[in-house]
């Protein structure tokens, strides 16, 4: 960027990956190591809970005491889990009960309704899974008030459900983020129910957009940190769980390399207009027609900024669809130690180079090894 033009800004940009949001305490404390201080923060289902934690003024080792103390049963808990019934206190069987019956009449309610064939009345999740205890986990360790004092972007991706209304990917920023928009963005399909906020419903973000890269750009950043926690499995296996957690880390894998490409394509043009002297403001000039509604085709200028993007990547799967429900003291501890170590080596195969305009100018642009 040439100097003095704006100001300098820094994002890091979570993804989603339930219990393996540990690695991503690691590998902040790396960057914390390398001098990086976040402006910016933007995440994605677990992503976004450590984003909130951070961006409304928890420390690093704070989030990691979280993370440290953190189990299965503060997350979710099965609502049929045959252990909760091993007691003499009633109560238990009566709230099983009382469960039962409600979901069940639910179900025949809309099968009644005619709403489709019986088995598209079915909501498995909501069946199954209550994840209330994870919402009161984000109410006592996101602390709203200072979030919206604080002097940190914070914004998360969710995907809306209900009412369609096009493109369902919706970006909540911190002025309007409450606990159940980030309880929303965890809230992953088949696995976790969907959230209603304002009579509208959202499941995890990380659906249509897993490594929220345009929200941090949007925001002003120049230099981007990508946290991923979802690379393709590395062996493939035909059970029915196992095999849709692979297609969703290859459809998340793919989302976050088309949006890296297009950066690495702007920045080329960039790379360009620096040699050639024809930046413009420190941005390069970028022309197109203007094909939206009222627009005329309307020549249009855009302008695009250097942006300097490491993406960062556990060096395994973190146990596939098993590390993302597994919510455990000794898996954060093995995860954050490896997202610290991995992270160092990471920003090694990252290498910086200045480029000349002919007035002199430079800009240290970044490169992979």
């Amino acid at each position: 960027m040439t100097a003095g033009k704006e100001k300098h800004r820094v994002a890091v940009v979570l993804s989603g990956g339930g219990g393996k949001g540990a690695y991503q305490v690691g590998a902040l404390k790396a960057l914390r190591s390398a001098g990086v201080d976040p402006d910016i923060y933007c995440g994605t289902s677990v992503g976004s809970f450590n984003c909130g934690m951070l961006a409304s003024g928890k420390t690093l080792e704070q989030v990691e005491q979280v993370w440290r103390e953190m189990n299965t049963e503060s997350v979710f808990k099965l609502r049929y889990d045959p252990r909760r019934f091993l007691t003499l206190d009633p109560r238990p069987a009566l709230r099983f009960a009382f469960q039962s019956a409600r979901l069940v009449g639910g179900f025949l309610t809309e099968a009644l309704k005619g709403k489709g064939s019986w088995w598209e009345t079915i909501d498995i999740d909501s069946f199954l899974t209550d994840t209330s205890p994870l919402g009161d986990l984000i109410a006592k360790h996101v602390d709203l008030a200072a979030l919206r004092r604080s002097n940190k972007e914070f914004s998360l991706a969710l995907t809306q459900l209900k009412p369609v209304e096009g493109n369902p990917l919706r970006i909540v920023s911190k002025q309007e983020i409450t606990h159940r928009h980030i309880l929303a963005s965890c809230s992953l399909p088949f696995i976790f129910p969907q959230v209603t906020i304002g009579g509208k419903v959202y499941c995890d973000g990380g659906v249509v957009m897993n490594s929220p890269l345009k929200p941090a750009v949007d925001a002003g950043a120049d230099e981007i940190y990508v946290i991923d926690l979802t690379p393709p499995p590395s062996t493939y296996r035909e059970a029915t769980l196992s095999l849709a957690y692979q297609i969703m880390s290859a459809q998340c894998s793919s989302m976050l390399r088309r949006d890296i490409e297009m950066a690495e394509d702007l920045n080329g043009r960039y790379l360009v207009a620096q040699l050639e002297g024809s930046l413009v403001d420190g941005k390069v000039q970028v022309r197109r027609v203007d094909s939206g509604p009222g627009g005329g085709g309307k020549p249009l200028a855009k302008h695009y900024r250097y942006l300097r993007i490491f993406v960062i990547h556990p060096s395994t799967d973190l146990e596939g669809i098993g590390g993302f429900l597994r919510f455990e003291p000794s898996s954060a501890g093995k995860w954050i130690e490896a997202g610290e170590r991995e992270t160092k080596e990471a920003l090694k195969r990252h290498y910086e180079q200045e480029i000349a305009a002919p007035d002199g100018s430079t800009i240290k642009a970044v490169f992979r090894r």
